[in-house]
């Protein structure tokens, strides 16, 4: 009989026996059965055996994420909208010194910050081809105190760009409908969650297609600002956008401006998330990633020349003066046209952002259990989750618990969300890159589909802008963000401590446990559950 290579059977007990074809087969402890390919079947009647009703049954990698069905085209525009999603929200960084300023530093930061992410993603998540993302890479190079770090710094900071979003939304929405009660208020927030949460559970198809909609329509209000200046013939100013500010103006919101130019255009990293689902190999990776660069760059720099040149003001502009300005120059129905525009790009970024994330807290809730990472970070129910009908992982623990937790973190200011998301995404870096160049070193013969050229001094000499820009945005941070982000890292190391003490704790003395049970670490999944 031909057995598929992936199936492992780990029977409960010694007696049970399961009829293959002609024969009943005892079935040990483990057995291997042959090295045929996925997909090949049991000679029995043309069907193949369930492997669900399997006692033990271990689903592999491959077959617990699901299809790989993703294109590059599908990653590209999901690309977009997981790094940036609209040009809504780098109104901070005009506000903090000007147009020509930002654009010059939407340039510097894509050159030196984004591309070098991008570039790590792709050479990780290629080496290592299963979905997990960065919770595997740190894992494998540095095991579990620096994986547990890592996993946590990401999870936080991914969970802080959610909040950010949440909060954006509910701003915009006051634009057009000001003076609402702080109950409204939740109200919004809880709605907007809500509405995201269930589009996952539905899948990764549905968000693709989702995505591929938005995409236009986000773009389209600043379209209709050029046609209806042109028409009205509004006053423009051209030469406002070669406005410089002086240092002693830029001075007390630098950190504003870095800190927003960054959170705009980060994220390529969480690309590797999703690598288990991606289809057409190393090419399709690299072209969804890679492809993206333009479209983000042109995402912000004309909506912000369009805006300035007919408000040329920047010191009056807010964190969503692009739903302010229509109000102020033009008929109010292209202001209600762009605040629907805005609530949608915080959509859909919202929608395709908690994809990665809830895939992340999967791995964490996930780990040896399916050879998915090498340590588990959450208790295990978190990687609750199931296959969906277009062959994608939907993994509902993660989904839910990002849904909660964006709510909670919504009610935080805008300003503080943003510098926080930087300090603790820095630490976050400083682990992936170090597991890029650390692998480089120690798994120097493991197959690369792509790998950043120049040896071992290519990774380092990518690594090197991270940290001047790192270094940068630490110097003008506020205190309140340094207590409150080394404070946060403090809590992640706190917590792995705390992690460890009760394994050793409960393994240690017996009235920890039930008389004659062996232990379970509440870490650990119970043996007689099967959860894919």
């Amino acid at each position: 009989k031909v057995v598929p290579a992936f199936m492992e059977y780990n029977a409960s007990h010694a007696d049970r026996t399961q009829s293959l074809g002609e024969a009943n087969l005892l079935l040990p402890t483990t057995l291997h059965l042959g090295e045929a390919e996925l997909g090949e079947e049991f000679d029995h009647d043309g069907a193949a055996p369930d492997p669900s009703l399997i006692p033990g049954y271990k689903f592999s990698p491959a077959e617990a994420e699901g299809k790989r069905f993703i294109s590059a085209g599908q990653l590209l525009i999901m690309t977009y909208f997981w790094t940036c999603g609209g040009p809504f929200g780098i109104e901070s960084a005009v506000a903090s010194a000007g147009p020509l300023l930002t654009i010059i530093s939407l340039f510097a930061i894509q050159l030196l910050w984004s591309i070098p992410q991008a570039l790590m993603s792709a050479e990780l998540a290629l080496m290592m081809n299963q979905n997990g993302g960065n919770v595997i890479w740190v894992q494998r190079a540095f095991g579990d105190f620096i994986g547990f770090i890592n996993a946590y710094t990401n999870l936080i900071n991914s969970l802080a760009s959610q909040g950010i979003l949440v909060v954006l939304f509910v701003d915009y929405v006051q634009t057009s409908i000001p003076n609402l009660q702080e109950i409204e208020v939740w109200g919004l927030r809880i709605g907007f969650v809500a509405v995201v949460t269930l589009i996952n559970i539905k899948g990764m198809e549905l968000i693709s297609s989702i995505s591929s909609v938005l995409l236009i329509f986000i773009f389209s209000p600043f379209v209709t600002e050029m046609i209806v200046t042109v028409v009205d013939r509004i006053d423009i100013s051209w030469e406002a956008l070669l406005e410089i500010p002086s240092w002693e103006e830029i001075k007390p919101n630098f950190g504003t401006l870095v800190g927003t130019i960054i959170w705009s255009n980060g994220g390529f990293d969480t690309m590797g998330a999703i690598a288990g689902e991606v289809s057409g190999g190393p090419r399709s990776f690299l072209l969804g990633i890679l492809g993206a660069f333009p479209l983000i760059l042109l995402n912000y720099i004309i909506p912000v020349i369009i805006s300035y040149i007919v408000f040329p003001h920047w010191k009056q502009w807010t964190s969503n003066s692009f739903t302010e300005i229509p109000y102020k120059i033009f008929p109010s129905w292209v202001g209600i046209y762009m605040t629907t525009a805005t609530c949608v790009s915080n959509f859909g970024q919202m929608t395709a952002g908690t994809a990665p994330t809830a895939r992340v807290v999967w791995a964490m809730a996930k780990g040896k259990d399916g050879e998915t990472a090498e340590h588990r970070y959450l208790p295990f129910f978190f990687s609750w989750s199931y296959v969906a009908g277009d062959g994608s992982l939907v993994p509902i623990g993660g989904i839910l618990f990002c849904g909660i937790i964006s709510v909670v973190l919504a009610a935080l200011p805008f300003d503080f969300l943003i510098q926080l998301y930087l300090i603790i995404r820095l630490v976050n870096l400083v682990s992936e890159y170090a597991a890029l160049i650390y692998l480089r070193f120690s798994e120097p013969d493991t197959p690369r589909p792509y790998k950043i050229p120049g040896g071992h001094a290519g990774p380092i000499i990518l690594f090197l802008p991270t940290v001047a820009l790192g270094s940068l945005a630490l110097a003008f941070a506020t205190p309140e963000v340094l207590i409150s982000g080394f404070g946060t890292l403090a809590g992640v190391i706190f917590c792995y401590v705390f992690k460890k003490a009760w394994v050793y704790f409960t393994t240690t003395y017996s009235c920890c446990r039930p008389a004659n049970q062996p232990f379970a670490p509440p870490f650990s999944p119970p043996s007689s559950v099967r959860i894919n």
